[in-house]
């Protein structure tokens, strides 16, 4: 059993000494009181208040911290008192870490199995047992031990975004926040711009994680069906499903195969990178619409000369000049 904890430990151990450099890091408030002195009068030193002071109740959750706390899971969110989320996310990671291990255990049966009869054919020893049943069960036991390995990265990883993220979330009072903005579009493609009430973006997104997922598709079938068919006829007792495929038996040679099976591997590596840019082009997308939800893109643009006058009792003259003063404003707005 530890030997195959082992998949498990180093990475969060990894994680945990990433977290921990993240979390020692010194946090420094910048003071950024400002004082506006008027020539016109001095004030009393107890009357000046600071333009652009923030309560310390406001920044009540320290992000570095939740996601120290999330390195056992559930951890950051019980540290940003969101309770429900804890039996949430640690159940999850002790189910998919649960399902990793069982799984590693069943196709390594299977693997040592399937050895031991290739073995037994290499030696010579008689060995009347039936191949294809073995490779047929050891290739299954591979994909959920696949399945279950991967699901529990991404769920761990979840885990740790979901504090990082939620810490700050906690933090910030704006109405149309770009972090719960970008949150939400990491969740679930289309929620945040649904956020940033850009509906009509909605559709955009998921055709390109459609394009995305049908490139994929075709090419990983076209990629395994050359990979297949070169493996059948190169390595005696290799099983695959539908093959030898009567469609490619009129290449003869085995090169053409493993050329056209490395160009649809390049093209499944290129809808994968694909995918993950438009994943990432979304929640940027989400992002910055939600920063430029206030800013004025009108098209107003105005031109104004207007004149002024200053009389010489305004306390803008200086002492001394009893001289009125005048002369042309211009103001421009766009």
């Amino acid at each position: 059993m530890l030997k195959y904890l082992s998949y498990y430990i180093p990475i969060s151990l990894l994680l945990y000494l990433s977290t921990m450099c993240l979390a020692i890091l010194p946090l420094s408030a910048q003071d950024t009181t400002v004082v506006i002195e008027s020539p016109l009068a001095v004030l009393p030193a107890d009357t000046v208040q600071p333009l652009n002071v923030v309560p310390d109740s406001i920044n009540a959750y320290n992000p570095n911290k939740a996601l120290l706390f999330s390195i056992l899971p559930g951890g950051g969110q019980w540290y940003n008192k969101q309770y429900w989320k804890t039996p949430f996310f640690a159940g999850g990671v002790a189910a998919f870490t649960t399902a990793t291990i069982s799984t590693r255990l069943n196709y390594n049966k299977h693997y040592k199995q399937y050895k031991q009869v290739l073995e037994n054919y290499a030696t010579g020893i008689d060995d009347d047992t039936d191949l294809l049943p073995i490779q047929e069960k050891k290739q299954r036991a591979l994909q959920q031990y696949n399945l279950a390995f991967n699901a529990l990265l991404i769920f761990y990883s979840a885990n740790l975004i979901d504090a990082y993220m939620n810490a700050h979330i906690n933090n910030d009072r704006i109405v149309r926040s770009p972090i719960k903005a970008a949150y939400r579009a990491m969740i679930l493609p289309g929620w945040g711009q649904v956020y940033n009430r850009k509906y009509w973006k909605v559709p955009i997104v998921y055709a390109g994680f459609a394009a995305a997922g049908v490139g994929f598709y075709l090419n990983r079938k076209e990629y395994l069906n050359y990979k297949n068919e070169y493996l059948v006829r190169t390595r005696p007792g290799y099983y695959a499903p539908n093959n030898p495929d009567p469609k490619l038996a009129f290449i003869s040679d085995n090169n053409i195969l493993i050329g056209r099976k490395n160009v649809y591997r390049r093209y499944v590596e290129i809808s994968i990178i694909g995918g993950t840019l438009w994943y990432f082009i979304t929640v940027l997308d989400a992002l910055i619409d939600a920063h430029l939800v206030d800013f004025d893109v009108s098209e107003d643009l105005s031109f104004r000369v207007s004149p002024y006058l200053t009389p010489p009792s305004s306390p803008y003259i200086e002492a001394g000049n009893t001289n009125a003063s005048g002369g042309l404003s211009l103001q421009i707005g766009f």
